[in-house]
């Protein structure tokens, strides 16, 4: 339960850029829901994007729409998390950060993943706290 007076630990907020359409959606987002897993482990805070298929279901919306709204998150963000595989949203996503000055981390699945950079992110907040 959240106490009013307690000190919450501040974690940097990463944003997960990767296929979501293209190939099978399914697998795409329990990828990116893995992800986001081992980042949260690690000591930062997600948010994966994929799971917006289900808004997408109950309400469904343009292409537009959902990448104009990602940009807008990524805004807010203190990292992007790039996924492997083709994806024209994510290139957008990640010159968008680019751009911004936000820092990308890219998914290397072939010399296990690339977690490094999150890691020391995530040690670079450690110390930091909001009351």
């Amino acid at each position: 339960m959240y106490d009013h007076g307690m000190t919450i630990p501040q974690r940097p907020f990463f944003y997960i850029a990767g296929p979501i359409t293209l190939g099978n959606p399914m697998h795409s987002t329990k990828r990116a829901i893995e992800i986001a897993d081992r980042i949260t482990s690690i000591g930062g805070v997600c948010h994966v994007p994929h799971l917006s298929i289900l808004w997408d279901t109950v309400s469904p919306k343009e292409w537009d729409y959902w990448i104009n709204m990602d940009l807008e998150i990524i805004l807010r963000a203190d990292a992007v998390f790039r996924m492997e595989g083709e994806s024209r949203g994510a290139d957008i996503e990640v010159d968008f950060a680019i751009r911004q000055g936000i820092p990308v981390f890219y998914e290397d699945i072939a010399n296990g993943y690339g977690f490094g950079g999150v890691k020391e992110l995530c040690a670079s907040y450690a110390s930091r706290s909001v009351y």
